[in-house]
């Protein structure tokens, strides 16, 4: 869990190649894992990681391609806190998604 933490904790300053190539494997490897607390940490870590790769292009459909279904898995979860955590995380996201889509059409 302390992983997650860290994880969570450092997002917001890395970058969405540093995040794909060497954070997002680790933390996806979670989704499954037996403890409740470990997977609704797990959410909240992927709602940080999800909004600093929306940052750019590339790391928008990172997010949507790899972030989105990990996500929505946990939405489906026997934990009501993980079904919580998860889709509060999907939604605060598509937010994040759609402005950036904004953005970039006005580019």
């Amino acid at each position: 869990m302390t992983t997650i933490f860290a994880i969570t904790s450092l997002a917001p300053s890395l970058t969405p190649p540093v995040i794909q190539e060497n954070v997002l494997a680790t933390v996806l490897s979670l989704v499954q894992d037996p403890i409740p607390n470990i997977r609704f940490n797990v959410a909240k870590c992927l709602e940080v990681l999800a909004i600093s790769l929306a940052t750019t292009p590339e790391g928008n459909e990172v997010a949507k391609t790899r972030v989105v279904p990990a996500l929505q898995q946990l939405k489906g979860d026997s934990d009501p806190d993980v079904r919580f955590f998860s889709g509060k995380a999907l939604e605060k996201i598509s937010g994040k998604f759609m402005r950036l889509v904004l953005v970039i059409s006005t580019i």
